[in-house]
């Protein structure tokens, strides 16, 4: 059995995504990513591998992913058919050296659990003091400010409010994301300054292109059926493999084992 199906097949069956509420549940996937990163590094390579070989797949699941985008590109790698979680990677573009701004306040549609697997960022997290859903206004208080690093995990409820970013000047940050069921319609994204919020539904108005246009890093590129014209017939595929893999995930994710120290 591929390493990426004994993943879907312990979400799919091992997880009790009606109670993903309770944060347990949550850091119960956490803990088994991690530990499968650890035994199959190249877990992630090998998934996008099977997706750039698939037409089907590219059609599935391009349209659900975002990229480029100016601090942080997703891919999509799975979509449950019953619509109970996504796992994703996400990929956090460098800060700089004069260290880009935190991405905006935000929450989430659904619990979701977060695992380093390469670099690192800067979290902040917030807790509401105060709502008014008539209004549109919310106080907003920081309880916690933290980085997270390689084989680290965390796990976030739908209301928790919280921003990130790069903690590296020229490094790219991936994690593996994985979203639970949507609790509600929209997400809030929040303006401490102002004392507002408003509602966001998800996916932004952003240019989609392939799996494959990203990982040889053109952007000429702008669909799935011209990055296949560019890569050439199937058997071609061995002798890009390695540069194209390399440029979507620059490198293999040799994560820690659970108790090991780096």
């Amino acid at each position: 059995m591929d390493d990426f199906d004994g993943v879907v097949r312990f979400l799919s069956s091992d997880v009790d995504w009606d109670s993903s509420e309770d944060d347990g549940v949550v850091w119960r996937v956490g803990d088994f990513l991690r530990e499968k990163l650890a035994r199959h590094p190249g877990l992630v390579q090998e998934r996008f591998a099977t997706i750039a070989r698939s037409p089907k797949l590219m059609d599935e699941l391009v349209p659900h992913s975002e990229f480029p985008h100016r601090r942080r590109d997703k891919f999509v790698l799975y979509r449950d058919p019953q619509e109970r979680f996504v796992v994703r990677v996400h990929r956090f573009h460098p800060c700089g050296a004069e260290k880009a701004e935190f991405g905006p306040v935000h929450n989430h549609r659904y619990p979701a659990v977060t695992l380093l697997l390469k670099g690192s960022y800067e979290e902040r997290v917030f807790s509401e003091t105060s709502r008014d859903e008539k209004m549109g206004t919310a106080e907003l208080t920081q309880v916690k400010a933290h980085s997270l690093a390689r084989g680290d995990v965390d796990v976030k409820g739908w209301d928790q409010a919280h921003q990130v970013r790069n903690a590296a000047d020229e490094e790219a940050a991936f994690t593996l994301f994985v979203r639970g069921p949507s609790i509600r319609r929209f997400a809030d994204i929040y303006d401490i300054e102002q004392g507002t919020f408003s509602p966001a539904g998800g996916m932004h108005d952003l240019a989609r292109v392939g799996f494959i246009a990203t990982m040889l890093g053109s952007s000429s590129i702008r669909s799935r059926h011209e990055a296949m014209r560019f890569m050439g017939s199937a058997d071609e595929w061995s002798a890009r493999e390695a540069g194209m893999l390399d440029a979507a995930t620059q490198g293999r994710f040799d994560l820690p084992k659970a108790g090991a120290t780096d």
